[in-house]
Formats: structure tokens, sequence, C-alpha cells
């Protein structure tokens, strides 16, 4: 495992349980997916708005990024990627 986490202050306004509960899944979805001895890969870092344009004045966002280096989703599986409940794993 590989974590890399911006040192500035990173304050976030959202759902506690729900944050937490979503990296938690996606981090598990990216071991389940990576071989033995593969790399799973943390990221959390600050960005910072543009400084012109639609979002001047924005406040700065956080990134979460974790990334693995398994066979990724199949073309026929990427079109139900955000179906409610499905799954793209063999069923068993």
């Amino acid at each position: 495992f590989r974590f890399r986490v911006d040192q500035r202050k990173l304050p976030i306004l959202a759902d506690v349980v729900a944050l937490k509960e979503t990296l938690n899944i996606l981090f598990q979805n990216a071991v389940d997916a990576s071989e033995v001895g593969g790399t799973v890969e943390f990221v959390c870092e600050r960005i910072e708005p543009a400084p012109a344009g639609i979002n001047q004045g924005a406040a700065p966002e956080v990134r979460f990024s974790i990334m693995d280096n398994g066979i990724g989703i199949s073309p026929s599986a990427m079109t139900h990627v955000f179906d409610l409940y499905y799954c793209g794993r063999e069923a068993g």
C-alpha cells in the first residue's frame, strides 16, 4: 500500500460516516482487484480553484484517488458501473 496525503490543511464539509464508508468500499474494491503483490495507492490532495473564471473565489476542494494495478473494468460492465446493486463479479 502507498499513501500520499497532502500536508496542507484539508477542511472537509461532508457527511463523515458516508465519506468514510465510501472510501472504505473503494479501497476494499481496489485491494480485491489487485493481484497478489500488487499495489494499491491512496491519494488525498488539496485542489486550489482556478484564479479566474466561473469558480473565481471558490473554496479549495479535496480530491481522493484510489488506484490499483488490477485488470480494470471490462467494456461490457462499464455501462453498468452506476447501476444500483450491479456487481460485475461472477456469482458464487
